[in-house]
């Protein structure tokens, strides 16, 4: 119980942060990433053979009802540490260095959420750079990777 009450409290902040509409993409993923998985169920989709198509939307529906789809869970962790793996910090704004969802084999939609969410966070980035208020800006390295598969 505890914990569906931490997963609508962090819902409703990143909702009141996030406002609402085309941001929803963006809070989906950010909640998809507080999840904890079984580290062993992520990396048997690490491999970029197997290609990886998630439903972003249907899979948050379940996650807010309490009953997540663990494997749908587990191929989104997957998906975000592909992605991740080739985004870096350039001139204090995250970048991506893919040009396609080919590259990392996943779906186009996925590849588009998980661009949009880079976006957004970046676009993030700027409006408190604009406020004069310092905002960390993270490397993507091998811990924050290693954090994303669980």
């Amino acid at each position: 119980m505890m914990k569906n009450a931490r997963i609508l409290i962090l819902i409703m902040v990143l909702w009141v942060l996030g406002g609402c509409g085309d941001k929803k993409q963006q809070n989906d993923v950010s909640l998809v990433k507080t999840m904890n998985v079984d580290s062993s169920c992520v990396k048997k989709y690490l491999d970029e053979k197997i290609y990886l198509d998630v439903d972003v939307s249907q899979l948050v529906e379940k996650i807010l009802k309490s009953v997540p789809d663990k494997d749908e869970l587990c191929k989104m962790k997957a998906a975000l540490h592909r992605f991740y793996s080739h985004v870096s910090v350039v001139e204090g704004k995250y970048a991506s260095s893919l040009k396609n969802a080919k590259e990392i084999n996943i779906s186009n939609n996925l590849f588009s959420i998980l661009l949009k969410d880079l976006e957004e966070g970046n676009a993030w980035i700027e409006e408190c750079k604009e406020r004069g208020e310092e905002c960390f800006v993270g490397e993507v390295d091998e811990a924050y990777l290693n954090n994303l598969l669980h």
